[in-house]
Order: C-alpha cells, then sequence, then structure tokens
C-alpha cells in the first residue's frame, strides 16, 4: 500500500498514479490514432519508440496534434554520435526526456547530453548500483528510468529511488511486458514523492485477454485504479492461474 511503502522510503504517502503509455514504432497515421486513443482515456504522458529514419516527423506531428501532452522518445541505443542533428532536431519538440540516444554507457550518454538541450534519460545503461551512482555523480544526467524488477525488487528500489531525490535527479518508473502484479507495484511506487513524470503505466488490457489479478490494472480519468485490498491490494486470480499452469515445483524446509 502506498501508505507502507511511504513509511519504508521515509516519505508523506500519496494517494495518485498518473497513467502513462510506451508506443512502439508505427507509421504517423496509426501513430496519431493511438495517440488520440489513450489521450481520449486521460493518459498524460505518452512515449514514442523512435528509431534511424523513422523520428523526427512522427514526433513532430504528434506534437502538432497534442501541443500540451508530456511527450517523450525512446531511442534504444539506436543512434551515434553523428545522428546529433536528429535530436538537435528533436529539441524543437518540448519533449520530457529521450531514453538511450546513443550507445557506448554512461559516459557517452553524459558527453551526448552536452550536445543537446532535450534530458537525455539513462535506462539501459543502468546495470547495478554503482552504474546508478556514476549517473548520479554526472552533471549532465539528471533523468533516470527506474524499472522495480530490474533493481532487485521493492527495497533495492527504494533506495535507488531516495538516491535520485537526494540527487535531485527527475525519476519515473519504465515498464516492460508484466502482469497486473508488477504493474500495481509500479502504480504503489508512483504515488510516492518525487514521481513527478507518468510512468509507463497501463491498462492490463493493452497485453492481456484476461490477467492473473482480481482487479484487471485499469485507468480512470488518467490515474490507475489503486485497489484497496492488503499487500498491493489485489487478488490472485488463481483460476486464470491454473488455465495458464504448466509445471509446479514443491519446496519444503529442511526436516519437514
Amino acid at each position: 500500500r502506498p501508505e507502507i511503502l511511504a513509511e519504508w522510503a521515509g516519505v508523506e504517502p500519496g494517494s495518485r498514479a498518473p497513467a502513462g503509455v510506451s508506443l512502439g514504432v508505427m507509421p504517423i497515421e496509426q501513430t496519431l490514432a493511438e495517440v488520440a486513443r489513450f489521450v481520449e482515456k486521460g493518459y498524460r504522458r505518452v512515449k514514442l519508440k523512435i528509431r534511424p529514419g523513422d523520428d523526427v516527423e512522427r514526433v513532430r506531428a504528434v506534437r502538432e496534434a497534442h501541443p500540451d501532452l508530456m511527450l517523450m522518445a525512446d531511442a534504444n541505443r539506436g543512434y551515434g554520435v553523428a545522428d546529433v542533428g536528429v535530436f538537435r532536431a528533436l529539441d524543437e519538440f518540448d519533449l520530457v526526456c529521450v531514453e538511450e540516444p546513443v550507445g557506448g554507457g554512461i559516459e557517452a550518454l553524459a558527453a551526448f547530453q552536452a550536445l543537446i538541450s532535450t534530458p537525455v534519460c539513462v535506462d539501459e545503461s543502468i546495470r547495478d548500483a554503482r552504474d546508478l551512482d556514476a549517473v548520479l555523480a554526472s552533471p549532465n544526467l539528471r533523468n533516470v528510468n527506474l524499472k522495480i524488477g530490474k533493481y532487485g525488487g521493492v527495497l533495492p528500489s527504494l533506495l535507488a529511488y531516495r538516491r535520485c531525490l537526494e540527487a535531485e535527479a527527475q525519476v519515473w518508473l519504465g515498464g516492460m511486458y508484466e502482469t497486473g502484479v508488477s504493474k500495481y507495484l509500479h502504480a504503489q511506487f508512483e504515488t510516492l514523492p518525487g514521481f513527478t513524470i507518468p510512468g509507463d503505466i497501463s491498462e492490463t488490457q493493452r497485453y492481456f485477454e484476461r490477467d492473473i489479478v482480481i482487479p484487471p490494472v485499469t485507468v480512470r480519468d488518467g490515474d490507475v485504479v489503486l485497489p484497496e485490498g492488503p499487500g498491493l491490494g489485489f487478488e490472485p486470480d488463481f483460476e486464470r492461474i491454473g488455465e495458464l499452469l504448466i509445471d509446479t515445483i514443491e519446496m519444503r524446509r529442511h526436516g519437514d
């Protein structure tokens, strides 16, 4: 629950978890239709995946259609320093950030940040706590994507969150192809103060016909609806888990 996470983190609890969505590479017209669909549902932030040759014009089209939308781009290390002109063109669109524009690790990202005005977000280049410390020690890098599973669970992620706040770096929650178990955990995290950018937290139905949690993750008026049960708030859907079950392993304590 938000109250428990806030107590562990030593901060005041919140109650809202704004929804955000990440959209893959697709034609401009399809991108515009998808963005409009999520904006209609109240989503406050959209991330566009980009790749060489499919970047500036698609971002431009979305920005022109939605001038006030929180918008970011994710390059997944798909470019090199020679492509800096692409990112200087993207500077025009008031993006929240651009994720991992180039490969080469933290030093390369810090050097690239000096060439553009849009904040560079660090994601894949953080592999462990030492990498996070290196990012936060860099005056150029002030934006961090936090994924709870990648960081090793709840407590390591809380420590990373606190380090980002102490370093006055923006931190927001990323996401992958996850069930409602992970999505609800990320949503609970997002209620903590300091998460000013809506994370990659979208509805269950984007990926699954039926999730393994009750209730499924839904968005209302732009916020993830947080269930009010104990723990993370949901109940496991044991019927659905049974339908998906491949194998079981029984573990006992030594001597039982």
